[in-house]
């Protein structure tokens, strides 16, 4: 018997969100989102075994969420296009507004500190221009020099950023703010108003 042409597009929708189901591919994803990485690396950053991050990377992959491309002996992968890093955002603003547990784990990673003014990348730039804000990025080293630069951007170690700015990042290490793309960029960009 043969399913209608509506239940077969809803079958392939599903193998997307299927691909999304599980919390080790999101870390992934959000790694890849910083640009194009190898397994290894990638296993590493998320602290799953090589062989894991491979089965969660060929699932996306079939999926249609991320493609790969050999060099050398490596397996190197990025986002499939732009709209990706689009779903995952969504995915976050759909939990943060309907799941008091979001609320409550994202305050634990701030230390309680209420969620930074949202600004737009239009509105960041002004505010950098005028100079009412100083915007660091404490993001690893490796992240850093995989690009995503803002003009005005001050590059600090989490370690080294000025002790009364506020950090909101996913490891909590103190300092500036980020710049990153993913799952949680817009939580991890934040602008400061003291300067160092």
């Amino acid at each position: 018997m043969s399913i209608s042409p509506k239940a077969a597009l809803m079958e392939e929708y599903a193998m997307v969100a299927h691909a999304l189901s599980a919390p080790a591919r999101l870390m992934l994803l959000e790694q890849i989102a910083q640009g194009e990485r190898g397994v290894e690396a990638l296993a590493d950053k998320t602290g799953l075994t090589i062989a894991n991050a491979s089965q969660h990377l060929q699932h996306m992959r079939r999926a249609g969420l991320v493609t790969s491309r050999r060099e050398g002996k490596s397996v190197l992968y990025r986002l499939s296009d732009a709209k990706t890093l689009s779903l995952l955002d969504m995915i976050g603003v759909v939990a943060d507004r309907n799941l008091a547990q979001v609320e409550r784990i994202l305050r634990g990673l701030s230390d309680g500190v209420d969620a930074p003014e949202p600004l737009t990348r239009a509105e960041l730039a002004a505010r950098l221009k005028e100079g009412s804000v100083t915007l660091f990025d404490v993001r690893p080293p490796d992240e850093f020099a995989m690009g995503h630069r803002v003009p005005g951007l001050r590059r600090r170690s989490a370690r080294t950023a000025p002790p009364r700015i506020r950090c909101h990042n996913p490891e909590n290490t103190g300092g500036g703010g980020t710049c990153r793309s993913g799952f949680h960029a817009g939580r991890q960009l934040w602008a400061g108003n003291a300067t160092p």
